[in-house]
């Protein structure tokens, strides 16, 4: 068992290499991983470097640390020193410092075939000896600043010994170092920032997927690992890298994975037949099935009827030029927005995530004119959208949804709140909470008005 990790364990195979599996059927929201960083950098001047906390006003110098901190190990790299020359510094230190630690012991686990024990995957050097490595473009000044500062603070290694661990340790990071994000409020409004960069050994054992069956926040440098959906005994535990079947179709996401992490993805998502992926597709205007347009030849998957992309395109294109025109001007006028909303359903499969967008931009423009049966309608739709693309039990669902009640709410011409609006807000609250979301500041402002109706 990984001693950072609950009811998950590692596994080996020839296709997947290391990856973690769950030891016992899970639910969805089942705190799988709490991991402290094994080194972490701020990127942000309002957080410390060292404890993460958030500084009163903006540091001046890098690496930004707090008061309590600055006779801690980072002093004496420059302003324009970037963050991850710092994280690499901060990596090498930690591990030169362990007790166990010896370049024999490290270079002679990084060739080793075989993986050590599980318990090892945290916060030891040999785990980062096993850490995936890409070949990285570093400049010889970057490698010198961290051998430099590495001298300072270690004794009894040679020059030689340092940099070679120094360029393990570079190489290391495009495929292992995972963004810090925290969730930020200024008057009243919540934001999600990413405010620095850490290195997560029990984290870096999860493959990708582009259809996740986790979740990660932080509480500072720490990383909570939650599970969103179903997860069987002995089922494999995905996070995501980056590009996820919401916000990129197939073709994109298999691109910027190959290019940051120099693998082609075969997750679930990717692996549907052919080219079909629902979220990205048309409607014919003849039988009103799917069109695929990531396919050779756009044609309808129900009738086989070829499409005029061209055409389809012209009429797209016009389309957002008058969505555009609609977020320019509040004022626009509510025929105006029935075309669109008319239009979009003729050339949108109901389960297209543009296609949800607009929706989501119509229903708030609806909202504005007190327009409430078009503007539930729409919202609802958004809604769906993003329920049959990643499922109900993550943030951006309950995002989309804490909108629709919200609209449902300002309908309401009378005090009370019927148990539909109430069961969809405690869910919203349920997850929202959890996962520290940015829909807070909605979250809030709904809460408020449920409690003045209820």
């Amino acid at each position: 068992m990984l001693k950072n990790a609950l009811h998950v364990k590692m596994a080996r195979s020839k296709k997947k290499g290391r990856h973690l599996v769950a030891t016992s059927d899970l639910t969805p929201g089942t705190v799988i991983i709490q991991e402290e960083a094994f080194a972490a950098v701020s990127n942000s001047p309002f957080y410390c470097s060292n404890c993460f906390c958030r500084l009163l006003s903006a540091a001046l110098d890098r690496p930004y640390v707090c008061r309590d901190c600055r006779n801690e190990s980072l002093t004496g790299f420059s302003r324009n020193d970037k963050s991850l020359v710092i994280l690499c510094y901060k990596i090498v230190l930690s591990m030169l410092l362990q007790d166990q630690f010896s370049f024999e012991a490290f270079f002679r686990e990084k060739s080793n075939s075989k993986s050590s024990e599980d318990d090892l995957y945290c916060n030891d050097f040999r785990a980062v000896a096993k850490l995936v490595t890409v070949d990285l473009d570093v400049s010889d000044s970057d490698i010198k600043t961290v051998c430099r500062m590495v001298q300072k603070k270690t004794s009894g290694h040679s020059k030689d010994q340092i940099t070679s661990l120094v360029r393990h340790v570079f190489s290391t990071l495009p495929c292992n170092v995972q963004g810090i994000r925290c969730i930020t409020e200024t008057d009243g409004n919540f934001s999600d920032e990413r405010i620095g960069s850490g290195l997560y050994l029990s984290l870096a054992l999860m493959n990708h997927s582009c259809s996740p069956n986790t979740r990660i926040y932080f509480e500072k440098s720490t990383v909570v690992v939650v599970t969103t959906t179903k997860v069987k005994e002995g089922e494999e535990i995905y996070h995501n890298y980056g590009p996820n079947v919401l916000h990129f179709p197939k073709n994109e996401r298999q691109q910027i994975l190959a290019r940051q992490y120099q693998f082609t993805c075969d997750c679930t998502a990717c692996s549907v037949a052919g080219e079909e992926e629902p979220q990205y597709a048309l409607r014919c205007k003849h039988c009103s099935a799917s069109i695929w347009l990531q396919s050779d030849v756009p044609k309808c998957c129900s009738c086989r009827r070829f499409v005029d992309f061209a055409k389809i395109s012209r009429r797209l294109y016009f389309l957002h030029q008058k969505l555009a025109d609609v977020q320019d001007n509040p004022d626009s006028d509510v025929d105006f927005v029935n075309g669109i909303v008319d239009e979009a359903m003729q050339l949108y499969s109901s389960e297209n995530v543009t296609f949800g967008n607009i929706m989501d931009t119509c229903a708030s423009f609806y909202a504005s004119k007190k327009v409430w049966e078009k503007a539930i309608s729409c919202a609802k739709l958004s809604c769906s959208v993003v329920e049959k693309a990643i499922g109900t039990l993550n943030q951006t669902y309950a995002i989309e949804l804490l909108k629709f009640c919200e609209i449902r709410m300002n309908s309401l011409e009378h005090d009370t709140l019927d148990e539909h609006l109430l069961e969809d807000i405690r869910f919203c609250v349920e997850i929202l909470q959890q996962y520290k979301s940015h829909g807070l500041d909605r979250l809030h402002r709904v809460m408020s008005w449920s409690k003045l109706k209820a």
